[in-house]
């Protein structure tokens, strides 16, 4: 675990791989671009996790830390029950992320059975999916939970009445219903804006990005927009006529398009066009 090239370069990358295999596995989903994004995702991860767990790291190596390992690199720079030692540091950041992403593939398959709009088993159902989820993106969820579901509670008060909270897929979520002629989301950490239309028809996309930030962690929204980069790169390399939404979307049949969207448009059942 001292071998900062083996940790980098070859763990750490090998692990997030892993995990995205599975995830796509139980989700019935591939996409060979997606698991190159988690290749240089994992040298980031592993390069703060080597910087942050130093005798004396610095302050922004500690952030970077609780940045790229949640809860767990929380406690490592908190010093509680020997998180700072890397190899528990590891089998908590690691081996648990592997084993909630199947247990959470698993049980978000449950729970689109059960029903894709708000309901009563569904709730009960999230309770236990939630806790797999949330250690993960304590800076992306944290900023949603305070901006958009404190606003939401005040504006549902005070100027709105068609406005709905839920809770599927151990994912907190708003419908904002602002109107148009379909749905769309932005999952951020473990909780999902509803901007336009009803979740029940993205459910089981937005819960597929769920996963991929348990994996990529709060490094998933820099490399997403990585990704739109290099969707808009094959679109123009592409035989099809170029298109900008590719930075959001991605082609639900060629490698065309945002490489962290096309198998959750897969797994999903949804399509962008």
């Amino acid at each position: 675990m001292n071998n900062y090239l083996f940790v980098i370069l070859i763990l750490w990358p090998c692990t997030l791989v892993a995990a995205t295999l599975l995830n796509m596995l139980i989700s019935q989903a591939f996409n060979w671009s997606e698991l190159l994004f988690c290749i240089f995702a994992g040298i980031c991860i592993g390069y703060f996790f080597m910087t942050g767990t130093e005798p004396a790291p610095h302050a922004i190596d500690q952030f970077m830390l609780i940045f790229s390992h949640g809860l767990f690199g929380l406690f490592s720079v908190a010093g509680i029950r020997d998180f700072s030692n890397r190899m528990v540091l590891y089998q908590w950041s690691a081996l648990f992320m592997i084993a909630a992403v199947i247990i959470t593939a698993l049980l978000d398959r449950l729970a689109l059975t059960i029903g894709k709009s708000m309901n009563t088993a569904g709730f009960l159902l999230s309770l236990l999916i939630f806790p797999l989820k949330a250690p993960f993106t304590l800076i992306t969820s944290g900023v949603s939970l305070i901006i958009f579901f404190l606003f939401s509670g005040i504006w549902v008060a005070i100027f709105r009445n068609n406005t709905r909270l839920g809770f599927l897929g151990g994912t907190p979520y708003i419908e904002w219903n602002f109107g148009g002629n379909y749905s769309f989301a932005t999952t951020l950490g473990f909780t999902v804006n509803t901007w336009k239309g009803n979740l029940s028809t993205l459910l089981g996309h937005e819960l597929y990005h769920t996963r991929q930030y348990m994996i990529f962690r709060d490094w998933f929204i820099p490399f997403w927009l990585l990704g739109g980069i290099w969707g808009l790169i094959t679109s123009m390399l592409s035989s099809n006529p170029f298109d900008i939404r590719y930075f959001f979307i991605a082609h639900p049949s060629k490698n065309i398009g945002n490489p962290l969207e096309q198998a959750a448009y897969h797994s999903g059942g949804t399509k962008p066009f």
